[in-house]
C-alpha cells in the first residue's frame, strides 16, 4: 500500500517511456520467437543465422527488463534509456527489429526516457516533507 502512495506523485515515474519500452521490446521478442520456430522448422540454415536470431530476441527480453527497471530506479533513466536505444537497434539482427516497429518504438522509448526530468511540484514537495518527517 505504502508503494502505492509513493507512486501517486504527479511525474515521479517515467511512466510512459517505461510502457513503451516494455511493449516494443515485447514485441521484438514475440517476433523473435517466432522466427526460432521457423528456424527449427526448415532444416536447411546456418548456425550463425540461428546466433543473430537469438540476439535479436534477447535484445526484446532485455528491453522488457529496462522497462521495468525503468520503473524501480526513475534516476537512472538516461542510462536505461540509452540501452534501450543500444538494444533497438541491436534488435535489427535476426528478427528485423521486431518488423521495424518494435525498433522504432524502442528508439522513441529511448529518446522519452532520456528525456524525462522529475518535476517540482505539490505532489513531490508532499512527498518530501512526509519522507523526512518519517526518518525523525
Amino acid at each position: 500500500m505504502e508503494l502505492l502512495l509513493r507512486m501517486r506523485g504527479a511525474n515521479s515515474r517515467p511512466y510512459d517511456s517505461s510502457i513503451l519500452t516494455v511493449a516494443s521490446g515485447g514485441f521484438i521478442l514475440a517476433i523473435g520467437l517466432i522466427a526460432v520456430k521457423g528456424y527449427f522448422g526448415v532444416g536447411d540454415q546456418s548456425t550463425v543465422d540461428l546466433i543473430e536470431i537469438v540476439i535479436g530476441t534477447l535484445s526484446g527480453a532485455f528491453m522488457i527488463a529496462a522497462g521495468g527497471l525503468l520503473l524501480l530506479f526513475p534516476a537512472r533513466n538516461k542510462l536505461l534509456g540509452a540501452t534501450t536505444m543500444l538494444l533497438a537497434i541491436v534488435s535489427f539482427s535476426g528478427t528485423s527489429g521486431g518488423l521495424y516497429l518494435g525498433a522504432i518504438g524502442g528508439l522513441l522509448a529511448g529518446i522519452m526516457s532520456i528525456s524525462w526530468h522529475k518535476k517540482k511540484g505539490k505532489a513531490n514537495e508532499a512527498e518530501t516533507q512526509g519522507s523526512s518527517r518519517a526518518s525523525k
